[in-house]
């Protein structure tokens, strides 16, 4: 069994605004010590069983069904621009295509590196003694063992992204003053 942990580059599938918890970083260029606060980040999954697969789903995810896991730990945030700039610097790899060289969108630090091939990202889960979650690993992480449909719980992705998009919007009017012409669709 590979004991390296499961890296969080892996949670880049999801393309959206990603609102940092680490709120002290938004403002610094001190990119390293940040990036080094988010390699340590880890929760660790214990062993047992859970439920994975949908009965209603594609069928790729058919037939649902119970599953032992022995204990991992996997990164508790996405991998971050200012992660994934230290491993660009350090192996001469190619960035991303929306990246200035080797230089991530200006005020970006915190936010999710995304537009990575498979390939990239083994090769930075290798370069921080880690590796990608297995689909099982993955699975377990996001749904917990009460076989919840959504990290978030049993809730539509519908609703979900409404109440994103209302959260999101609430957010941006705080911090930038409103935002006119943007609305989400009522629940």
């Amino acid at each position: 069994m590979n004991a390296q942990i499961p890296c969080g580059l892996v949670w880049l599938i999801g393309i959206g605004l990603w609102v940092s918890s680490c709120q002290s970083f938004l403002d610094s260029t001190d990119w390293e010590t940040l990036a080094t606060q988010f390699d340590a980040d880890v929760v660790r999954i214990p062993a047992g069983e859970f439920i994975m697969g949908s009965d209603s789903a594609r069928s790729d995810e058919r037939p649902q069904h119970q599953v032992y896991l022995d204990a991992f730990a996997i990164d508790r945030y996405k991998v971050t621009n200012a992660q994934y700039r230290r491993f660009l610097i350090s192996t001469g790899r190619t960035p991303p295509r929306y990246w200035s060289g080797i230089a991530f969108p200006a005020g970006q630090p915190d936010y999710p590196v995304v537009a990575v091939s498979w390939d990239d990202a083994d090769a930075y889960c290798a370069w921080v003694n880690k590796r990608l979650p297995t689909e099982a690993e993955w699975e377990k992480a996001c749904r917990g063992t009460a076989g919840r449909v959504y990290p978030w719980g049993m809730i539509g992705i519908r609703v979900t992204r409404i109440l994103m998009c209302q959260i999101t919007l609430r957010i941006l009017a705080m911090q930038f003053g409103g935002m006119r012409g943007i609305f989400c669709p009522p629940l």
